[in-house]
């Protein structure tokens, strides 16, 4: 189904709620260092609101200490989901009212070298849980710097390459969802698959589990495209796609759906060419995956009516 409100944050959001949440059930349970939890889910860390005046002084001096690493900086898409996702775990902190757990927050700017720089200070400072990064490349710069400090990591990152040995993931993956969406189109009769995958990280992610998932369903491959970034890239390759649909539907072997990963830059330049190249929503069902899930989808024509994997939207309702 294709949702009109913007729940990509919210989404994100959720996930650093969830994250301080556990990291808070975690210290209350268990106690920080000495936690013996195993590979489930790591020690932890929370907040000083302030109220701990009528308690012994001790108390604040042993507080635990989570660090939440994120792309702060600036006014692109990362940040505004950055800076939700900091408001959240300040929610889940609040709502905690654990004056034992404190939060230091830190601002990788969206880079490798950022994340290391940022994980580097919150040991520092005592840190013994991050919470982050948001990108797969900066998860995997700061985790053998988190191993030596014997620090673990909750990260929001989607590939699930870079977890493992200490680096844990809370977040929706990529191949779960393309799963989820292709099963749903075969449950309603779609057969024959083709993609428009673009030439990145998460399309290379993407590409051997749609594979995978249209082979599962027992449908069809019939096409595939990989795009690169420039739109000259894309109009050709989205006139190769549709001219095998095309082609396809002369021989008897119609398409019947069209999985467009695009994450919202991309999509607003492939709606148009798509369009251009011949696109017809009335026989090809377009789907997608959560990186659908922002407002200007619910605003390009050619996408109303598509299907993608999101979260429950009665689970928005109530958050």
């Amino acid at each position: 189904h294709l949702k009109t409100q913007a729940r990509h944050a919210s989404s994100a959001s959720r996930a650093a709620m969830m994250a301080v949440s556990a990291a808070i059930a975690l210290q209350v349970l268990g106690g920080c260092a000495q936690s013996n939890l195993g590979p489930e889910l790591p020690q932890t860390s929370s907040i000083d609101n302030g109220s701990n005046a009528a308690r012994p002084t001790d108390q604040k001096a042993h507080a635990a200490k989570i660090a939440l690493v994120l792309p702060l900086a600036g006014y692109g898409e990362s940040a505004q989901i950055a800076r939700g996702m900091k408001q959240a775990a300040e929610m889940a902190l609040f709502e905690a009212n654990n004056p034992a757990i404190q939060l230091i927050v830190k601002d990788d700017g969206g880079t490798p070298q950022g994340a290391m720089a940022a994980a580097d200070s919150a040991i520092a400072e005592g840190a013994e849980i991050i919470l982050g990064p948001l990108f797969g490349k900066s998860v995997t710069a700061i985790a053998p710097i988190a191993r030596r400090a014997n620090v673990q990591v909750v990260a929001f990152s989607n590939d699930p390459a870079v977890a493992g040995n200490g680096t844990y993931l809370m977040s929706f993956l990529a191949s779960e969802e393309v799963h989820r969406v292709v099963s749903f189109a075969a449950s309603q009769g779609k057969r024959r698959f083709a993609a428009l995958i673009p030439d990145t990280a998460y399309g290379r992610t993407v590409e051997p589990a749609f594979r995978d998932a249209v082979a599962n369903s027992g449908g069809t491959l019939s096409a595939i495209e990989i795009y690169p970034a420039d739109s000259s890239g894309m109009l050709e390759s989205a006139k190769r796609v549709l001219q095998t649909i095309s082609d396809a539907e002369r021989a008897g072997a119609p398409v019947d759906a069209l999985f467009v990963p695009a994450g919202r830059d991309q999509i607003s330049q492939l709606g148009p060419l798509l369009v251009y190249s011949g696109f017809n929503s009335a026989k090809l069902k377009l789907l997608g995956t959560s990186a659908w899930d922002v407002p200007v989808f619910s605003r390009d024509d050619v996408l109303i009516g598509g299907w993608y994997a999101a979260s429950d939207p009665a689970g928005w309702s109530a958050f």
